[in-house]
């Protein structure tokens, strides 16, 4: 986000298994991890502390309800910030139907006019 400077806040949603090993979730190599990204996007977008957490099952390659869904929502300019962070997740998740339409109903929760 060093280059990218957006004038008003910025909705940003990061889906990211823990297991990806093309670009791992901690980051590395000049790469930084999802949560460091994610909190900056919260810093730049001035959202609230603590979100809503929940878990759910989007992978069918990882048994159970692995993925925590950290949204904070209170965030200026209704922008939101999102984390759904996939316990055991690789690079390419197996998202079921259901489960790409509900990410995709989190993006155009965000559409602006």
């Amino acid at each position: 986000m060093a280059r990218c400077q957006p004038s008003r806040p910025v909705a940003y949603l990061r889906v990211h298994g823990t297991a990806d090993g093309t670009i791992p979730f901690a980051g590395g190599r000049n790469m930084p991890g999802a949560e460091d990204c994610v909190a900056r996007w919260r810093q730049h977008n001035g959202c609230a502390d603590g979100p809503e957490e929940a878990f759910e099952d989007l992978d069918q390659a990882v048994e159970g309800s692995e993925t925590l869904h950290q949204p904070w929502r209170d965030c200026e300019g209704d922008s939101g910030v999102q984390l759904f962070r996939i316990e055991g997740g690789a690079h390419v998740p197996s998202f079921t139907p259901a489960s790409r339409l509900h990410l995709m109903m989190q993006v155009m929760s965000y559409v602006r006019p």
